[in-house]
């Protein structure tokens, strides 16, 4: 049976396609569209016009293209920025689609399950890391159960709304935002149960995760195949943070994996995940491109 998922997220909007044959997932079509839909939203927690238009846009969009591929059951779902936006009705009443709003657990639960449909880490303990554009995601459990999840108010485009930087960031801005993202893990780090978790492997999942291995490996198309082969080791990750927080926007805009439209954002994404390898003790991120688009697919088997 040929399935969609169009996922609406703080940062983008993203398609699914795949046939589903026999409990396995076979991506057809996969695209996104960067329409911020976070951006504005955290100050008095209001979805901003051209936010919507530009997100309702891209919906009706995925959902013709769904319709064209044959797509035979289409889901559609939202995250955080419509989670929190008191005039979230006004976005959803412009789709001519159900939408179902994920609540935090439900982000933990769809991302972990997607990652395990990754026959290569299902046989593990796993620690799941789905950092959003504005929230953060950590579950843990393997193949055969889930143990816990939390989410927390944590992403990029969030970060990036209370905490602007000049186009050549600073040392001092740098510092403010580090000790932002500090803040916000300590209900993580300073939990038993979440410090214990160093012998699991540590799985990064979603955009950011996958424009740090694109960086890595230097490549400018989506390759699932060696994406989800690259382990980045904490030094390299704290590199890649050097890097990018050390260059103008421009600079950024030029490195290969990184998209020019996320040169912005990606500074504090992979920040995230700079600090989450500090502050839980973990040596490497393993990175999976099957989050949460994959897991809503595996709950509506």
């Amino acid at each position: 049976m040929r399935q969609g998922v169009i996922d609406i997220g703080s940062n983008s909007v993203k398609l699914l396609i795949a046939d589903c044959i026999d409990g396995q997932i076979h991506p057809v079509t996969e695209t996104s569209s960067q329409t911020r839909l976070g951006q504005g939203l955290y100050e008095h927690r209001l979805l901003q016009p051209k936010a919507i238009e530009a997100t309702v846009e891209s919906v009706r969009s995925f959902i013709s293209l769904a319709e064209f591929d044959g797509v035979e059951k289409l889901i559609v779902i939202a995250t955080s920025a419509v989670r929190e936006a008191i005039n979230a009705s006004q976005l959803i009443a412009a789709i001519d689609q159900p939408v179902s709003i994920l609540s935090g657990d439900d982000e933990a639960r769809f991302s972990f399950s997607g990652v395990m449909t990754s026959n290569h880490l299902a046989t593990d303990n796993l620690l799941v890391v789905d950092a959003g554009g504005g929230s953060t995601e950590f579950t843990s459990g393997n193949l055969t159960r889930l143990d816990r999840h939390i989410s927390i108010s944590l992403g990029s485009v969030r970060l990036m709304e209370n905490f602007p930087v000049s186009d050549n960031p600073t040392t001092e801005q740098l510092k403010t935002v580090r000790n932002a993202i500090d803040a916000q893990l300590q209900s993580i780090a300073c939990s038993d149960y979440w410090k214990s978790k160093t012998n699991s492997i540590l799985v990064g999942v979603g955009g950011v995760a996958t424009i740090l291995a694109m960086m890595e490996l230097s490549i400018e198309d989506f390759d699932r195949t060696r994406i989800e082969q690259v382990a980045l080791s904490r030094e390299q990750i704290v590199c890649w943070c050097n890097k990018l927080w050390s260059q103008p926007l421009a600079r950024r805009q030029e490195i290969k994996g990184l998209p020019a439209n996320r040169a912005d954002v990606a500074l504090y994404g992979c920040l995230i995940y700079e600090r989450i390898l500090m502050e839980l003790h973990h040596d490497q991120l393993c990175i999976s491109t099957r989050g949460i688009r994959f897991g809503a697919l595996v709950n509506n088997f």
